[in-house]
């Protein structure tokens, strides 16, 4: 019989993390759009009513010198794909072929930050934190008493245990941010709390083997459980985010949200449209519930509570009778409700036709449909005044909100992450005996343990994990294992029934020995040297 001794014993996997397609901004300020993706610009040059004939001059002279000097980069890069090949002399040669791989690949499609990353892998090992030794690995990230530093289990509670009941692997293998662009290292900053900011840490983890199936005669990916981590710190702490930046007192951070009598939603992070990076996009926070289960250490985590996040197509301030305008359609503020402080909104068409009119409280979401198309209404801030043109609302368009409720599949109130679950994991600022609050994003954690499910059991070539099903993101592919026959070696098993060997020189290293073997033995060969390795002997 044959098998593939290169296949037993080749280096496997890897990780690898692609763009598959090259996208362009325009050029914004802020939320203003001032040139599109195309180079063309889109920003107006405005003259007053009452304007010299002059000014109207330099408007032009204005207009059509941004319009010259607009322009777009665009930066492409190549791979090389195909075979390599050579020729020895002056006809042809031969190559040798090593280190045969298969690949296991992340991919970036659409316009989101393109990056690479590999991961090589013994076959028959598993995906951990100690790579090519073909065991169970003998570093762990286990359950300890603390979730900060390198050798810290994503999953735990910082109390040697962990947030979740589904996540106590301690056998990982990390993608580190550093290691794949999308996930770098980013400063969260919070524009409306004097500029208050915080460090995201993004990572991947993996678990799972690579192994050969005679059945299907090749080499498969067994992936368990794959899953994507946020931590947040701040700037002098390892808490996290909080709910409030301003606390009622030194400890309570949750204060602002909680409805009581002076609670001032201002102070709100899920109302100061704070950007934070998730799957390499940019979202901002839009809701912040903290759970109210109690915790009485500032370093211990709790799971619980949910938030939501926002894909923003356009936020600004809005006087009475102006708009944010989003795929054709205007969201005009018609009016701020005196009584509820409401902002009234109507959308209005390309045509001038009111569409709908929606009124929305400050700090709340409204989800509609536009033109077939879902998108959610943000109202940040709303200032009723007492004249029309004191009238105005912060508020901003979402082209999709995603809500993360822990312990739950990632935007349960729909169906499209059936197989992606969160958990959220809560500090607590200021922790006492009386005091146990959780106020603090620490960490967030999307992932499945349901790979069987997103990829009909096990990963051959060609097979891709979705990293979110909606939006997809990213994609963990397997390239299967770059072997043709040429690259295989010969294993022959012999039965001999009637043949004695003595004095058979055995030879093990620079040490060599001789034994006596009696029929029936089996007797192994291959066409490579080295394909044996003697880890004992036991001989009658």
């Amino acid at each position: 019989m044959k098998v593939n001794l290169r296949k037993l014993g080749a280096i496997v996997a890897g990780a690898t993390i692609l763009a598959s397609s090259v996208a362009f901004g325009g050029l914004m300020f802020g939320n203003t759009e001032l040139v599109n993706n195309n180079g063309a610009p889109t920003a107006k040059v405005v003259v007053g009513a009452n304007a010299a004939a002059s000014d109207g001059v330099a408007a032009a002279n204005i207009a059509a010198k941004i319009a010259s000097e607009a322009f777009r980069t665009q930066t492409l890069t190549a791979q090389v794909t195909g075979e390599a090949t050579c020729s020895g002399g002056g006809g042809a040669g031969a190559c040798t072929v090593t280190d045969k791989e298969v690949r296991l690949e992340i991919t970036v499609p659409g316009g989101a930050t393109p990056g690479t990353t590999t991961v090589k892998n013994l076959i028959g090992d598993y995906l951990n934190r100690e790579l090519n030794d073909r065991d169970l690995g003998l570093t762990t990230y286990t359950m300890g008493s603390t979730d900060i530093g390198d050798a810290a289990n994503p999953f735990t509670n910082a109390t040697s245990s962990r947030l979740h009941a589904d996540l106590d692997q301690t056998q990982l293998y990390r993608i580190k941010g550093s290691a794949f662009d999308p996930m770098n290292d980013f400063e969260v900053i919070d524009p409306e709390a004097a500029a208050r900011e915080y460090t995201e840490t993004q990572d991947m983890w993996l678990w799972g083997n690579n192994r050969w199936v005679e059945t299907s005669g090749d080499i498969i990916g067994d992936l368990r459980l794959v899953a994507y981590t946020i931590k947040f710190e701040g700037a002098t702490d390892d808490l996290g985010i909080p709910v409030c930046t301003t606390p009622l007192n030194t400890s309570l951070y949750a204060y602002c949200v909680s409805g009581a009598s002076g609670a001032n939603t201002d102070d709100a992070t899920e109302n100061h449209a704070v950007r934070i990076k998730f799957l390499g996009e940019d979202w901002v926070i839009t809701d912040m519930n903290a759970p109210t289960t109690g915790v009485s250490s500032e370093q211990v985590l709790r799971a619980g509570g949910s938030i939501k996040l926002g894909k923003e197509a356009i936020t600004d301030i809005v006087n009475q009778g102006e708009w944010l305008e989003v795929g054709g359609y205007k969201f005009v503020l018609a009016d701020i409700v005196a009584d509820t402080h409401e902002a009234a909104i109507d959308v209005v068409d390309a045509n001038g036709a009111t569409v709908s009119r929606e009124e929305i409280a400050e700090g709340n979401s409204k989800e509609i449909t536009v033109g077939g198309t879902v998108v959610t209404i943000r109202v940040l801030t709303t200032v009723p005044g007492y004249t029309f043109g004191a009238k105005w609302a912060k508020f901003s368009v979402l082209s999709q909100e995603l809500e993360l409720s822990s312990g739950q599949r990632l935007d349960p109130n729909k169906d499209d992450n059936r197989e992606w679950r969160v958990v959220l994991g809560w500090k607590n600022r200021g922790a006492s005996a009386t005091e146990t609050a959780p106020d603090h994003l620490r960490t967030i954690i999307v992932y499945t343990t349901d790979t069987q499910n997103l990829i009909d059991d096990v990963l051959e070539e060609g097979d891709y994990v979705p990293i979110v099903q909606d939006p997809t993101s990213w994609r963990l592919s397997y390239g299967g294992l770059d072997i043709d026959n040429d690259d295989r070696d010969t294993l022959k098993f012999q039965l001999e029934r009637d043949t004695n060997k003595n004095n058979l020189e055995v030879v093990n290293g620079s040490s060599n020995f001789f034994c006596n073997v009696t029929a029936p033995y089996v007797k192994l060969t291959s066409s490579t040297e080295s394909a044996f390795r003697l880890t004992g002997r036991g001989l009658a």
